[in-house]
């Protein structure tokens, strides 16, 4: 709505590098190309109720839809956290105990993929252990980490996640800034983590 003020969350920047690998197996050396987190910007958005028009996702509704990445990823992170699904009330995505980490089996390939990096991030954060910070910016910097992480891999959570930044962070800019630097360190280990382990496993399927 015309005249409404934008609440300001993160949105990551990449770029495309090419760079020449050999075929393990042939020996050949071929082009590939991927992108590379370098960052993020502070970007506008707004809440539903500053909108008018259709309607779109709220921070507890569903989004996305099937991917083969979900198994890709809970089989890369099952060796450090105990993950398994279950039905949850519709308004959960999931949660973890810094052991073990549960899934909403109601929700969506993508969803459930996006809430496994969130509770992920959640751990390996120390936000289980360490309780110095508050609630707000343990839910900003999981959330933003796993919209980072996402994103890298070509699933668009922005509805969703916008919506649940702008909710946790109430439009306090500062809040924000301060989670930039830890959120994205932490999408580049995640990022550095799923990378080495689809490295690793087409070393295995060549050999």
């Amino acid at each position: 709505t015309k005249g409404q003020k934008g609440i300001k969350i993160l949105a990551p920047t990449f770029r495309k590098e090419t760079e020449v690998v050999v075929d393990e197996v042939t020996g050949e050396e071929k082009e590939e190309t991927r992108q590379c987190l370098t960052g993020y910007i502070l970007v506008s958005v707004f809440d539903v109720s500053q909108t008018e028009g259709k309607e779109i996702p709220s921070a507890t509704s569903n989004f996305g839809s099937d991917t083969e990445l979900l198994e890709a990823f809970k089989d890369i992170f099952s060796s450090k956290y105990r993950i398994k699904e279950m039905e949850l009330r519709s308004t959960l995505g999931g949660y973890t105990d810094g052991k073990e980490i549960v899934l909403n089996a109601i929700k969506s390939e993508e969803q459930r993929l996006k809430t496994l990096i969130h509770e992920v991030a959640h751990c390996e954060l120390g936000h289980i252990e360490d309780k110095e910070k508050s609630r707000r910016e343990e839910e900003v910097e999981a959330e933003m980490t796993a919209f980072m992480v996402t994103d890298y891999f070509g699933i668009d959570s922005s509805d969703y996640s916008f919506g649940y930044l702008g909710a946790w962070a109430e439009g306090n800019i500062a809040s924000v800034r301060k989670s930039m630097d830890t959120s994205f360190r932490a999408a580049q280990d995640i990022i550095g983590t799923i990378e080495r382990a689809f490295a690793e496993e087409e070393l295995q399927k060549a050999v």
